[in-house]
């Protein structure tokens, strides 16, 4: 089943959210790699506040179904993974556009 490129929230919610997205990544993310045009992948810096970006995370899987989100712990590193189907780099774009 394929899903929609959109977003359930209201115009002002979605561009707060999106703002909220830019300042927790400044905060969190060490380095960043554009694995593919649709997947990035954030390695997190040791003492990042896991717990708000998954809480994020979920609220973003919640209004825009078709990004998918992982969380991959290690001993050496903590890595947020985002996927969007080819259709939807776009959004990845911004999602990310200020995050370091």
């Amino acid at each position: 089943m394929r899903i929609p490129i959109s977003c359930t929230l209201a115009s002002g919610d979605a561009k707060s959210q999106l703002g909220e997205w830019h300042d927790t990544l400044r905060r969190v993310v060490d380095r960043s790699e554009r694995v593919s045009p649709n997947r990035l992948e954030l390695s997190l810096l040791p003492d990042s506040d896991i717990g708000a970006v998954i809480t994020l995370a979920q609220r973003e899987a919640a209004c825009c179904p078709f990004f998918t989100f992982a969380v991959e712990i290690g001993a050496e590193r903590l890595l947020l993974t985002v996927e969007v189907p080819d259709d939807a780099v776009r959004v990845l774009d911004q999602l990310v556009s200020n995050e370091r």
